[in-house]
């Protein structure tokens, strides 16, 4: 469906704040990025609003009905959203019609729904690549992962709970590829520099990962919304931090010291629901 591709490269744009000064702005990461080094970006994402609003006339919205797992109130949230979208919105109402329209569109399209997905620095300099990296990196450290959101937040409590008892500076016994597990989520020694760069967009050492709650905060609620998205259950996420697999693939899997699987999960999702 070409109003789908439309859509998500649209909110691609908004995402990242490219163009967005057509609506009056992005976000603080953004309106520095696009006001200094952003070009011609107000122009394309004119001419991207305008492709998505042709693809999502009246005409198209109808022939919406009856196509795809698609509920009436969604199909009625597609066309109040579609009738909405325009560039006087503010940002934050724009993007919303925006993230409703996509949402409803790749649903039709695949089954499945849209999202927002945390951006690493890679994404923002190949956007920006005149941009000096170490202004990126600065803009992202100061600005984001102020929030991941409800259920990753107690879900990320609760394994630091019961990996580490909450401790920083913990540090799990060898495993037989001679691989330790740091911190308070105890992530595996040979996954931080690999993890870092995903989701802070550069790579850290175990050495400073250790020394720094705040980047093992960042990193390990960075994977487990991204597990959470891609799994949708506590029990899932979990067991994937654990064993690298959902519960329907990990079995009675253990780790070196006998704890299982399923009590891994158990244990998780029992202090997961305490949680207020």
């Amino acid at each position: 469906m070409e109003a789908v591709n439309s859509a998500n490269a649209l909110l691609d744009l908004v995402t990242v704040g490219k163009g967005m000064g057509a609506v009056g702005g992005g976000g603080p990461i953004l309106r520095v990025l696009s006001k200094v080094w952003g070009g011609g970006a107000i122009n394309d994402f004119t001419v991207q609003f305008d492709n998505l609003k042709s693809l999502l006339s009246l005409e198209n919205v109808k022939y919406l009905k009856g196509q795809g797992q698609v509920s009436d109130a969604e199909r009625k949230l597609l066309a109040d959203a579609s009738a909405k979208l325009n560039l006087s919105q503010s940002d934050e109402t724009f993007k919303q019609s925006l993230t409703d329209i996509v949402n409803v569109l790749n649903k039709i399209e695949t089954g499945g729904g849209g999202g927002e997905e945390i951006k690493d620095f890679n994404y923002y300099k190949n956007l920006y690549p005149n941009a000096p990296d170490e202004e990126i990196r600065g803009l992202i450290e100061k600005y984001s992962f102020n929030s991941v959101g409800g259920d990753t937040e107690k879900i990320a409590t609760a394994i630091g709970q019961f990996e580490s008892g909450g401790n920083y500076n913990a540090i799990g016994p060898k495993t037989s590829s001679g691989d330790q597990a740091y911190g308070k989520y105890q992530i595996m020694g040979n996954n931080i520099p690999s993890w870092s760069k995903e989701i802070l967009g550069y790579s850290i050492s175990k050495e400073q990962f250790l020394k720094n709650p705040d980047l093992q905060d960042k990193i390990a609620k960075g994977k487990m919304k991204k597990m959470y998205d891609k799994y949708g259950t506590i029990e899932d996420v979990a067991s994937v931090w654990f064993s690298g697999r959902p519960v329907a693939k990990a079995g009675n899997a253990k780790d070196v010291i006998g704890t299982t699987v399923p009590k891994y999960v158990s244990n998780v999702v029992s202090i997961y629901n305490k949680l207020s």
